[in-house]
């Protein structure tokens, strides 16, 4: 089963219903003392990184995911803010993230890009390390809404996929079981359904 983590910051009745739409088991996560349960979970987000941070720790889910991650090796997919959240910290906040990914999330270039924040559909450039998970997507385009991204020079083994908006960021990542996605799979129709579909199969077989 795949865990959905409820804690005030994401969009987890539109995860849940694409999950239910590809067949698979999910179910949404209110109480940090079911990630026990769950094969894998999913971090969506929405909003600031502080305010990500204060809800996980508020409502007891930071430590619980800590060792669903560190201690089981189990997977996560952070979507958006919850991708966000993988790595050391944000430009925008004060507060630390989980660490898993290095670095930090940066605010994209205002001088290098239309406009901030980056809304809309975008292509994927899938890197030899994202074949798995964009697996049978044949035009992996995906929405966006977001104004920071992961560092513009994170290591490229990490890198699943890039999108470029002014210049390549990295759009999608991954270290070991951490998976991450900028844009948002439950907002992109069949090619949101693929990918999460392969993340299922990939993680929780």
């Amino acid at each position: 089963m795949i865990g959905v983590i409820d804690y005030g910051c994401g969009n987890v009745g539109s995860v849940l219903n694409m999950l239910s739409k590809i067949g698979v088991w999910g179910e949404i996560v209110r109480y940090p003392e079911k990630i026990k349960d769950m094969q894998a979970v999913i971090l969506p987000g929405v909003g600031s990184f502080d305010t990500g941070v204060r809800g996980l720790r508020e409502k007891g889910f930071w430590e619980p995911l800590r060792r669903h991650v560190e201690t089981e090796n189990k997977p996560i997919l952070g979507i958006c803010l919850g991708m966000q959240l993988l790595f050391e910290g944000s430009e925008e906040g004060s507060l630390p993230g989980f660490g898993w990914l290095p670095g930090k999330a940066a605010r994209f270039n205002g001088r290098a890009v239309p406009r901030i924040p980056h809304i809309g559909w975008q292509p994927l450039q899938v890197t030899e390390n994202g074949r798995a998970l964009f697996a049978d997507i044949a035009e992996p385009e995906y929405y966006f809404v977001h104004a920071y991204h992961a560092p513009a020079d994170l290591d490229p083994a990490y890198v699943t996929a890039y999108c470029r908006y002014g210049y390549d960021f990295p759009a999608a990542v991954r270290k070991g079981q951490v998976w991450g996605a900028q844009f948002h799979p439950e907002k992109s129709l069949l090619a949101g359904m693929d990918l999460l579909k392969n993340f299922a199969r990939i993680t929780t077989t």
